[in-house]
């Protein structure tokens, strides 16, 4: 079971010893170390960069900065300091990280007193070899990362810096005004911002990419880049009857030209893709389907069904028409029948002459 907390509580003639003002000191350090710990992630707080080195150089710099370990120590590193990486094997990638440590210093002048009067937190920078199989060898949230130094024979080559861990923000509920993301490597006039803007509405600045599925049980509302939805981005079946609303395609949504042979792959329009009675005479405009909208030879007697266009799906104008071609057709095989009547009566009149 762990003590409770305790801290020192003076008064007029207390006697202290040294165990009393080490209690002290430990109280609120455990404490600044408890708050850093429960509230933020290891990693770098400021500075400690590592600058590209001179060309030829077997040595790296790192900056001055803070950061902060998986306990919630500060790592303080007060100057700049460098580090040489000339006894490694040549063409050998090396790791470079900070860590806490601490040292007795400033030996008592007092005469008769042995002892040291201060505790050094000076940090320690390791050189790491990476293991077999090119990772880092120790507790990254102990021994932060601050970059690896590729290497060309015994001279730095590059610097990676993509596994540099930036100590963040541990927490559950957040309040804040506005949300900014920077990035060093980006003028601060181009960071993105979130901020609330009216009740249930936050709005960014900029643009978000998402690297996974997004959820949405609201509207999406604005438009999508050309070329953003092809056969790829859509499953198959995905674009089902009940995902379109009622009215929702209509001829404001459809731009000029929008839809082109282009846009359609051959054999995607099916007869069960189709809806019975699907399509009617108030969907079509009038004059949408003229000669320049059909190309050459696309209505071939195959894409037809069998009775697909019959009386019934023409209107009573179009109907009247048909009847009267239908009548006129009639007569004219009653005529072609009379005509071939009188020709046979000549045509055996001819025959009765001759003989």
């Amino acid at each position: 079971m762990a003590d409770p907390v305790k801290r020192l509580r003076y008064f007029d003639k207390q006697f202290l010893q040294e165990q009393d003002f080490i209690s002290e000191q430990n109280y609120h350090i455990q404490r600044h170390r408890d708050h850093n710990r429960l509230l933020h992630t290891p990693g770098i707080a400021q500075g400690l960069e590592i600058p590209d080195p001179p060309a030829g150089s077997t040595r790296v710099t790192v900056n001055a900065g803070i950061a902060y370990d998986n306990q919630g120590r500060e790592i303080v590193l007060a100057n700049n300091r460098e580090i040489n990486l000339e006894s490694f094997a040549a063409d050998q990638s090396i790791y470079l990280a900070i860590a806490y440590a601490e040292k007795e210093t400033d030996p008592s002048s007092e005469a008769g007193v042995t002892g040291n009067t201060r505790w050094t937190e000076e940090p320690l920078l390791e050189a790491l070899l990476p293991t077999q199989s090119g990772q880092f060898p120790e507790d990254p949230e102990e021994k932060i990362i601050l970059a690896k130094a590729n290497r060309s024979g015994n001279q730095v080559s590059t610097i990676d810096r993509t596994e540099r861990r930036i100590a963040g923000v541990v927490g559950r509920d957040l309040e804040v005004l506005s949300v900014t993301f920077s990035n060093p490597t980006v003028v601060s006039d181009q960071w993105s911002r979130l901020n609330l803007s009216a009740a249930q509405q936050v709005d960014m600045d900029g643009n978000l990419s998402i690297d996974g599925n997004l959820n949405v049980t609201g509207t999406i509302e604005g438009k999508l880049a050309e070329g953003i939805v092809g056969t790829v981005e859509l499953t198959n079946d995905a674009v089902r009857n009940e995902k379109i609303a009622n009215g929702a395609v209509n001829s404001l949504k459809l731009s000029n030209n929008a839809v082109t042979t282009d846009k359609i792959q051959n054999g995607a329009v099916t007869n069960e893709k189709i809806a019975d009675n699907g399509v009617n005479a108030a969907k079509i405009q009038n004059g949408t389907v003229g000669n320049a909208e059909l190309a050459n030879n696309s209505v071939t007697n195959s894409k037809i069904a069998n009775d697909s266009i019959s009386k019934v799906k023409l209107d009573a104008s179009t109907r009247r028409e048909l009847d009267e071609i239908n009548t006129l057709k009639e007569e004219i095989n009653t005529l072609k029948a009379e005509v071939q009547e009188l020709k046979d009566l000549l045509t055996g009149r001819e025959s009765s002459s001759s003989s």
